[in-house]
Order: structure tokens, then sequence, then C-alpha cells
């Protein structure tokens, strides 16, 4: 066996991730527009993932407006008047 180029016929987003037995590969863009890793010789693991930024920022940005909610929350029933 001999190293190879692995071309997958999906799009290339960023986003994605490649490890190769567990270790993070760099991948690239083949025929300017899809997946592409180079995998050693012999028999090996590809394994790819797709968690690009927007959910990051998604998840924070939910996590913020609970807070805020929260916050008005406990605001709100400070300022009721008690009976």
């Amino acid at each position: 066996p001999a190293p190879a180029l692995l071309v997958l016929s999906e799009t290339a987003y960023p986003g994605w991730r490649v490890t190769i037995d567990g270790e993070r590969a760099d991948w690239q863009k083949a025929y300017t527009a899809v997946r592409a890793v180079c995998v050693p010789a012999g028999e090996h693991v590809v394994e790819w993932t797709y968690a690009p930024n927007v959910y990051k920022i998604g998840g924070l940005i939910s996590l913020a407006a609970l807070a805020l909610v929260f916050a008005a929350m406990v605001k709100l029933r400070r300022e009721q008047p008690r009976s």
C-alpha cells in the first residue's frame, strides 16, 4: 500500500475536522469544492466531524438570552409589593 489522497464528494464548508486513527489531520479542498485528506500508507480509520463556529456562537447567544430572562424574572419578583 502507498499513501493516498482520500477525496469525498461532499462540499468543503468551513467547520469540518478530520482525524486519522484519532489524531487530528489537516484537510484541503480538492477540485475547488470538495474535501480531501492525505492518508499515509497502511490501514487507517478516518473520521470527519462537522462543528462550525456558528454552533458555538448560537449556543453562547442562547445562554446569554437565558441569563437575561432569569435576571428579569428575579428583578420583577423583587419589585412586586409584599402583602
